[in-house]
This record gives C-alpha cells, sequence and structure tokens, in this order.
C-alpha cells in the first residue's frame, strides 16, 4: 500500500473514520453508461458489420470495426480532442448486437467472459 492510500480516510457522520475509497464500476456498467450516451456507435458498428457481411464476410473481430471508427472520426472530425472508444466495450457490443440484430447473430468472434456475475 503506498503513503498515499495510507492516510487516506474520510470521517463517518457518527465521527469514525473510513478508508477513502471509490469503487471502480465494472466494465458492464461502465458499457451501459456509454451505450445509452453513444447510441450512434451501436449504429455506426451495425452499418459497418453489414457492409462487411454484403461484401460476403460471415464472420469477424469487432476489433477492426473498433479501429475503422477510431480512424474515421480522426479524418472527418476536426478536433483536438481525441475519440474514447474503450477496448473494453468490444465484447459488450459484439455480444448486444449479436443478440439484437437477427441479420447477425454469429458473424462476431467472441470468446468466453472471464469476469462473474
Amino acid at each position: 500500500m503506498s503513503a498515499d492510500q495510507q492516510h487516506s480516510f474520510i470521517v463517518s457522520a457518527d465521527g469514525s473514520f473510513a478508508p477513502k475509497h471509490r469503487a471502480r464500476k465494472s466494465i458492464a456498467e461502465r458499457f451501459d453508461i456509454f451505450h445509452r450516451d453513444n447510441p450512434d456507435i451501436y449504429r455506426r458498428i451495425v452499418q459497418i458489420a453489414r457492409q462487411m457481411q454484403a461484401r460476403g464476410v460471415r464472420k469477424m473481430g469487432i476489433s477492426l470495426i473498433f479501429e475503422r471508427l477510431r480512424w474515421l472520426h480522426f479524418i472527418e472530425v476536426k478536433t483536438d480532442e481525441g475519440f474514447k472508444l474503450s477496448n473494453d466495450f468490444r465484447a459488450e457490443y459484439a455480444r448486444l448486437i449479436m443478440t439484437t440484430e437477427s441479420d447477425l447473430p454469429d458473424f462476431f468472434e467472441t470468446r468466453a467472459l472471464r469476469r462473474l456475475e
């Protein structure tokens, strides 16, 4: 434990001391927030997946689409602000799309989830 962590406490309403820490949200929780706030990302992933499917691609990794979206944003948007598309959300998007879009049920390559729900 670092010196910063050793001395990081808050005083509770009853006057007792408690460790000061913020529990990090799970990937699923962060994804739900991101997805709600950025619905266009889902639409763009589906659009690219369908374009690939129309070209004869039967199965692919979603990483390719994430990198394509990052590239498109860099080319199309004139801003100094970075494009934040966390790799943590790749599996979440792939699974959501495959369960929601009837024409893409097995399109993305996926692995078994490692987290416990």
